[in-house]
Order: C-alpha cells, then sequence, then structure tokens
C-alpha cells in the first residue's frame, strides 16, 4: 500500500513537472509595457521630427528583451519634397544601426531616400513626385541589438 501511495506521489511530480517546464518555456522572454498610440503627425508646412522611443519594464537597467521600441508619433504624414529626421530618445544610448537604421521596405526603397547622422540620427528624403499619389509606406526601425519595429509613413 504505501509503495503503491510513493508511486502515485512520484507520477504526479513528474506530470506536475513537466508540465511546468513547458509553461516556463514558452513564456521566457519579459514582454515589455504596452505604449501609449500617439496620432500621426501631419507635417504639412514642412519637414517632420520623429523620436524613437522604448517602452521598458525596468528602465533602471534597460535591455533588448525588457523594451521596447516604437515611433513617436507612430504614423507621419508627410508631402513629396520633404525630409523625415528620426532621432532615439537617448535615455538608454541605444545607436541605431548604422547600415540600415532607418529603411523603407524593398518595393519603395527608392522613394524615401535615408542617411546615417551619427549614431543617433537618421534622414530620410521624400523623392516622390508632386503629384504621385497619396499612399501608405511601411518602413522599418533597426536599433543595435533589438527586433524591428515597422511603422508607416502616409504620401499626401
Amino acid at each position: 500500500m504505501q509503495t503503491k501511495m510513493i508511486v502515485t506521489a512520484l507520477v504526479t511530480a513528474v506530470v506536475f513537472g513537466v508540465a511546468g517546464w513547458f509553461v516556463a518555456s514558452k513564456t521566457a522572454k519579459v514582454k515589455p509595457p504596452p505604449h501609449e498610440h500617439i496620432n500621426p503627425n501631419k507635417c504639412s508646412s514642412g519637414d517632420c521630427n520623429v523620436t524613437i522611443k522604448f517602452a521598458c519594464i525596468t528602465p533602471a537597467s534597460p535591455t533588448a528583451d525588457t523594451c521596447d521600441i516604437y515611433a513617436d508619433p507612430e504614423v507621419v504624414l508627410i508631402k513629396p519634397g520633404k525630409q523625415i529626421k528620426f532621432t532615439i530618445d537617448n535615455t538608454y544610448g541605444f545607436p541605431f544601426d548604422q547600415t540600415d537604421g532607418i529603411k523603407f521596405t524593398s518595393s519603395n526603397s527608392g522613394s524615401f531616400v535615408c542617411t546615417p547622422n551619427g549614431n543617433q540620427k537618421y534622414k530620410c528624403d521624400n523623392t516622390l513626385a508632386a503629384d504621385a499619389p497619396i499612399e501608405a509606406y511601411k518602413y522599418q526601425i533597426h536599433v543595435t541589438g533589438f527586433d524591428i519595429a515597422d511603422p508607416w509613413v502616409v504620401n499626401y
């Protein structure tokens, strides 16, 4: 009788241990807190400024696993011939990837020409013609060590 009870307890412990391992392996990466979604910025009279920010679980010791990147504003409305200036909020000192810190998707990469300006700034020229149709353009933010973020620019 005692042997049966010990075997039952051991099997139960193994089942719960395996179940716990599966749950823990699926939740290994900590998800940063959600950030506020900002209204689009309409840059009708000139160039646009976009700040690259970080929402971090532990602001005192931020890492790529505990922070999430976002653009403020998340959507930019810009006219042809104008420029978008991207600046990293240097609270944490994270740098842009110098190869493609700001990169538009390959289908529209010729419409926006982006160049780095130091470790924490990028500028992109909107080279679309003045009569170009209104369209949304996807771009990517590459900060060294982080997953890629991908907000939008709307040509209007």
